[in-house]
């Protein structure tokens, strides 16, 4: 169901709405279900190991993709989860907005060599 157009659509239409807690931030579902659904929404043909669903890999690859209007919107839905599963844990949520920043950082670095 997730490789349904459709799915994708409706889904990034409404970002905001996927990141409540009856959506992926039910208790029930754990962080790692939950990114791995939101993959399954973005990006339902590539198959990909569970570690590169962890924030400290998935962020520069987030951020380093090209943005047009639905990867964008992708990324902010992929952030806005790791954000809300990582804000209760001060040491992982510290690392985690370490790496948002560095990453951050490099596309703009990159920018300028290129240009």
């Amino acid at each position: 169901m997730c490789a349904e157009p459709w799915v994708r659509q409706r889904c990034l239409r409404n970002p905001v709405e996927l990141c409540q807690e009856d959506m992926l931030l039910d208790p029930i579902v754990s962080s790692k279900q939950a990114q791995r659904l939101l993959h399954l929404i973005c990006y339902p043909e590539l198959v990909i190991p569970d570690d590169a669903l962890e924030p400290r890999t998935q962020v520069p690859r987030i951020i380093m993709e090209r943005l047009d209007q639905w990867n964008l919107r992708e990324a902010w839905v992929a952030l806005t989860l790791q954000n809300r599963q990582l804000v209760n844990n001060s040491s992982e949520y510290q690392a985690w907005l370490d790496t948002v920043a560095r990453s951050a950082l490099e596309v703009f670095h990159l920018g300028e060599e290129a240009g």
